[in-house]
C-alpha cells in the first residue's frame, strides 16, 4: 500500500485551498527577518473549520510520531508542525 503524502492527507479534511506548487512554497518561505524555512504544504483554509481540521491531522501525526518513537506502532514518522501566516 502506497503511503499518502501529507497535502493528500490535508485535501482530505479541509475545503480550502492546498498548494504544493514551487511558486507558494517559496513565497512562504520567508518572513521579514534574514531566514528562510521551507514549508512542504500551503494550506489557505476557507473557515475556523478547516483550521480546526488541520490542526487535529497536525496533533494526529504528532501522537503517531511519539509512539513510534517509542516502539509501540509501525509505519512511516511524520514531523509536522504549523506556522500561521497573515499580512501576505
Amino acid at each position: 500500500m502506497e503511503s499518502m503524502s501529507l497535502a493528500d492527507d490535508i485535501k482530505k479534511v479541509v475545503r480550502g485551498e492546498v498548494d504544493v506548487g514551487a511558486e507558494a512554497l517559496e513565497k512562504c518561505s520567508r518572513d521579514a527577518s534574514l531566514f528562510k524555512v521551507g514549508p512542504e504544504v500551503v494550506v489557505r483554509p476557507l473557515d475556523a473549520a478547516d483550521v480546526c481540521a488541520v490542526v487535529t491531522l497536525v496533533n494526529e501525526k504528532k501522537v503517531a510520531e511519539e509512539k513510534l518513537e517509542e516502539g509501540r506502532v509501525h509505519g512511516s514518522k511524520h514531523n509536522v508542525s504549523i506556522t500561521a501566516r497573515s499580512a501576505g
